[in-house]
């Protein structure tokens, strides 16, 4: 069984300077709410909408849409790295077909394949960590 931390999320917000609009608590759901996710395994994804109203963002402020969430969602995967686990942002998809993560996740990808192939790797390593 993992053991799941929390230590690491105030320092990330001070970090990626955004404490000003979520606390610990706010990540600490998005976090549980990930891996919720990620554990149902293969095929369970969850909309970015979903996870604005997780973690209280409003849909409407461009500043929440477009850069607490990405940060937060980047933080979180950068901690799962970190762990030597997949990131988690991985399984978080837009709406709208195709239901692919937003540009920011493939900031990660630092090899040689695609970033289609790359999220489809990355998605897989995610459902096989987390519901084993």
């Amino acid at each position: 069984m993992i053991m799941i931390s929390y230590s690491w999320i105030g320092g990330m917000l001070k970090e990626l300077k955004i404490d000003d609009r979520l606390s610990t608590n706010d990540v600490k759901k998005v976090y549980d709410k990930l891996i919720g996710v990620a554990r149902k395994g293969k095929n369970s994804i969850i909309h970015y909408d979903e996870i604005m109203l997780i973690a209280g963002l409003d849909r409407e402020n461009a500043h929440d849409r477009e850069t607490v969430l990405g940060r937060m969602l980047g933080g979180i995967s950068q901690h799962e790295m970190d762990c030597d686990r997949p990131p988690l942002s991985a399984i978080v998809v837009l709406k709208l077909k195709p239901q692919v993560p937003g540009k920011g996740f493939f900031g990660f990808n630092d090899t040689k394949l695609s970033d289609y192939e790359y999220w489809i790797k990355k998605i897989n390593e995610v459902w096989k960590h987390w519901s084993k």
